[in-house]
């Protein structure tokens, strides 16, 4: 009967260590790895994020749990966007006595563009930045504009792809202050 040969007669020399070290390491990075971010989801929680406002003060999504939300994601640059954001003023003005916020997300542009274009506008939404992407990714925002409409109880209700019409925008705060109720 034949012996088993140890493995490390079939290596070169220092290879059993060097395979020990590299199982070490992708175990240690096994267990410190974090958790991945939380992703949009209809129905779910709307993911928290905190992002400079054109006032210089972060904005964060929990400063208005307990109030309805509208999170759109938009551009200068976006026709679209731009025809979209006089409804959300408009929207905004109507219903903001029964405690609507509008969170107007600026996708990667300087804060100059974003701020001269919002000024000539008038607008008085809260607008934010999101200089480097990260909740244009969370929020799985793939074309501009996307709108969130996020429940008192920090739940996504519905979203939109895509320009809002005048009829969409007053049928989806009608369904979310319907549940909110």
């Amino acid at each position: 009967m034949q012996r088993a040969r140890p493995i490390d007669t079939f290596l070169p020399r220092g290879a059993p260590a060097v395979l020990a070290l590299g199982g070490i390491i992708l175990l240690g990075a096994a267990v410190n790895c974090a958790p991945a971010a939380p992703v949009a989801r209809l129905g779910g929680p709307a993911p928290a994020f905190a992002l400079p406002g054109l006032d210089g003060r972060t904005v964060r999504l929990a400063d208005f749990q307990g109030r309805p939300v509208v999170i759109n994601f938009w551009a200068t640059w976006c026709v679209p966007c731009r025809e979209e954001m006089p409804l959300l003023q408009e929207a905004y003005e109507r219903y903001r006595e029964r405690g609507l916020v509008v969170i107007a997300v600026d996708i990667e542009e300087p804060e100059a563009v974003m701020r001269r274009w919002v000024e000539q506008g008038g607008f008085t939404l809260t607008f934010v930045r999101d200089p480097d992407g990260s909740e244009v990714k969370r929020y799985n925002v793939t074309s501009a504009p996307t709108t969130y409409f996020v429940g008192p109880d920090g739940v996504i209700r519905d979203l939109k792809l895509g320009a809002l019409s005048r009829a969409e925008l007053d049928s989806k705060l009608a369904a979310l202050f319907a549940a909110s109720s």
